[in-house]
């Protein structure tokens, strides 16, 4: 279930480092955002907050998350815009070929797709969302298309 406050992920940090990490990623990703200030509440058109360990504390929104890396964050923001947690199971789905595709999914709603350069950073990139997302459980489904390209994919998967 979708939650109905907002659907835009807030940076809220004065650490100069992790807004400017954050922000860069978030437009990489075309993911939509909300730059906050501290003297102002957060808006109603935002539905997470990402902010720092230091700061968490003094942020009055749920949900809100503490970044100590930016990618596990914003797949953390990710979940909460969705209304989403852990506690399920998650559907990695991979079309193989020389530039697999891959889409992440759980409780039947899209959390992300990406497409890699090759079969091996599609292993890597599917290593990574299982490692940031940390689900309870998780489920691989691959493609039929391009075994040559499949079988690559599933060997560095399960050299991990």
């Amino acid at each position: 279930m979708e939650d109905a406050r907002g659907r835009l992920i807030g940076v809220l940090t004065g650490d100069v480092r992790l807004y400017y990490d954050l922000i860069a990623l978030l437009k990489k990703k075309e993911l939509e955002y909300r730059m906050l200030a501290f003297d102002r509440p957060v808006p109603d058109n935002v539905g997470v907050v990402l902010t720092s360990e230091k700061e968490l504390e003094s942020i009055d929104f749920e949900p809100r998350i503490a970044v100590t890396n930016i990618e596990i964050g914003i797949r953390q923001a990710r979940l909460a815009l969705k209304g989403l947690s852990n506690d399920s199971t998650v559907v990695v789905g991979v079309d193989p070929g020389p530039m697999p595709g891959i889409a992440v999914l759980c409780c039947g709603q899209i959390i992300e797709t990406t497409k890699a350069q090759s079969p091996e950073g599609a292993a890597d990139i599917i290593i990574s969302i299982l490692e940031d997302y940390a689900f309870e459980s998780s489920v691989l489904k691959m493609g039929h298309g391009s075994p040559k390209h499949r079988d690559l994919i599933l060997g560095f998967v399960t050299n991990y």
